[in-house]
């Protein structure tokens, strides 16, 4: 089953990123599959405030331990988040 979530980003975490960023991927590489879908959500500027994530889980207590695991989120990078089911109807531009 698909859950998502929408993170949204505390301030001046840059630094924070930087120094995660190699933790952060060691995280997810191996549980690559279960992301369904994952980009960060920006501002007029350009600048990150937040995250999108959609990830493969049996429960939604399962995606939100998922997702709660990485180290951005461990370390105050984002806001607390919930996650809902997921389906998706459209996907690279076909119906699904």
């Amino acid at each position: 089953m698909l859950f998502a979530a929408m993170l949204k980003a505390r301030p001046d975490i840059a630094e924070i990123r930087a120094r995660l960023r190699d933790a952060h991927d060691a995280y997810w590489n191996p549980q690559i599959g279960r992301i369904w879908l994952a980009g960060p959500l920006l501002s007029e500027d350009g600048a990150r405030i937040g995250q999108i994530m959609v990830v493969q889980a049996d429960s939604r207590e399962e995606a939100h331990a998922l997702i709660a695991g990485d180290p951005y989120f461990v370390n105050g990078c984002f806001d607390p988040f919930d996650v809902t089911a997921f389906r998706p109807s459209v996907r690279e531009g076909s119906a699904t």
